[in-house]
């Protein structure tokens, strides 16, 4: 059974890009960030990691990215990214072109629902909000914003280095709206200790600049489930997590017919263990959300160890720095599957 977890942020929340630029944030906080948090949280409170992870480091449940939803007059609206390709202009609809329709991100679940048996849409410009692909009234698409604060980094040596200035941004959320992830558990004991991890993060916060109380958050399990989102029935998924494939011969395979994806984004960053911190991970490239793979399963991808090869001292026995590329798939149809 699939659940979905929501997340209420109650301070602004900065997640860091790739380029590590602090005046910009990301709009999604990705999946491997969030089995990565998980699993500190874990070690901070003493879990038994070989009771929650198999051989190969990955961990006993598979877990989403984290996408963003709000309350429309006591409903909530969860969004989830766009399939690569799916959505063309209506021709009817005289004002609707590409570009109207490239500038959407994402669509609301029950235009997904609506989009798994037919493997395509045609949009017109009115069902459009912005980035947002959604039909209900009264939305809004300010329930998420940004905002950029200035900030001064003061050096530790400050007789030879002199404070400097840099940009901060930050989003900010309206009332009954965060992010949310989709989540499938192994046994029920791991989702308990999923929880227990998200509760403890909750209090410590996600995402960048945490020690000034950014990111701290409610986690809440949604009433509504999303195992409608599994029952249909296709030789093609779209994947709502990075995805790392376990083996070329696998990803030969899912890349086969009509599969559609975009270029593969860099993962890895600094070490965040203590006597580690000047040493960068090394990097894996994971497939984006909203490709569409060829495959059978709901749950595809591997764990990787990212430990870099040259260290000041060896990492304690049996330790590792993994990178978690399990991805959720859900079923969308393509028009000439066998």
């Amino acid at each position: 059974m699939m659940e979905i977890l929501t997340f209420n942020f109650t301070t602004p929340l900065h997640i860091g890009t790739v380029k590590a630029e602090m005046d910009t944030s990301e709009s999604i906080l990705h999946s491997d960030s969030l089995y990565a948090a998980i699993v500190h949280a874990w070690a901070q409170l003493g879990v038994n990691l070989y009771d929650i992870v198999d051989e190969g480091g990955g961990p006993k449940f598979a877990l989403s990215s984290m996408f963003p939803f709000c309350t429309v007059e006591g409903k909530e609206i969860y969004f989830l990214p766009v399939p690569k390709g799916v959505l063309k202009p209506d021709l009817a609809d005289t004002n609707t072109g590409q570009k109207d329709i490239d500038k959407v991100q994402y669509m609301d679940m029950d235009w997904f629902r609506q989009l798994q048996p037919a493997g395509s849409l045609k949009i017109k410009k009115s069902d459009i909000k912005g980035k947002y692909l959604t039909a209900v009234e009264g939305f809004d698409e300010r329930f998420m914003s940004r905002e950029v604060y200035p900030r001064v980094k003061v050096p530790r040596d400050q007789e030879r280095e002199d404070p400097s200035p840099y940009y901060l941004e930050r989003i900010f959320f309206q009332q009954g709206a965060g992010f949310y992830c989709l989540a499938i558990w192994d046994t029920p004991s791991v989702k308990q200790n999923v929880l227990a991890a998200l509760r403890y993060l909750g209090d410590e916060g996600l995402g960048t600049d945490r020690h000034v109380g950014n990111g701290m958050f409610e986690v809440k399990e949604s009433k509504s489930g999303a195992g409608f989102l599994l029952s249909n029935d296709s030789a093609y998924k779209t994947n709502v997590s990075l995805f790392c494939p376990p083996k070329p011969s696998v990803l030969q395979d899912m890349l086969g017919g009509q599969a559609a994806y975009d270029l593969p984004i860099k993962r890895g960053g600094w070490m965040s263990r203590e006597n580690y911190l000047s040493y960068r991970k090394k990097a894996v490239f994971m497939f984006r959300e909203g490709g569409i793979f060829k495959t059978n399963e709901t749950v595809v991808g591997q764990t990787v160890n990212l430990a870099p090869e040259r260290t000041p001292r060896q990492l304690p026995e049996g330790e590792s720095v993994w990178r978690c590329g399990k991805s959720i798939f859900l079923p969308i149809h393509r028009k000439t599957e066998p």
